[in-house]
């Protein structure tokens, strides 16, 4: 057994984004993924989205035996970018620009990197 998470882009009300953008889905297994813009190195591809730096964030699944140690499944999020990263629960995007955040399992967190490019 081991962890597995969803990284699904979300539209805004007035999206202007095209449909590749909004439709995204990445399966995350254990692993670093790092998120940026497309062409460069990046695991995660950010489509459409100036304020995208070329390392934007890293994304860590630990796997089963790490996180057996905290006693629930996690993830990590950290931000590495200028224009910053958000992560809230629920839908609430209030939250201020992280530097890392552990996301924990059966919650529902919002994402938002850089200006343009939410995530659920």
């Amino acid at each position: 057994m081991s962890s597995l998470w969803l990284l699904e882009a979300k539209a805004y009300p007035e999206e202007n984004r095209s449909a590749e953008a909004i439709s995204k889905r990445y399966w995350l297994r254990p692993g670093t993924y790092t998120v940026g813009r497309p062409g460069t190195s990046s695991d995660i591809a950010l489509l459409e989205d100036k304020s995208i730096s070329r390392n934007h964030a890293i994304v860590i699944v630990p796997s089963l035996q790490e996180w057996l140690h905290t006693g629930a499944p996690y993830v990590e999020i950290k931000d590495t970018s200028r224009y910053g990263t958000l992560v809230a629960e629920r839908n609430d995007l209030q939250a201020d620009g992280v530097t890392k955040q552990t996301l924990r399992a059966f919650d529902r967190y919002m994402l938002r990197f850089g200006y343009q490019s939410p995530f659920k």
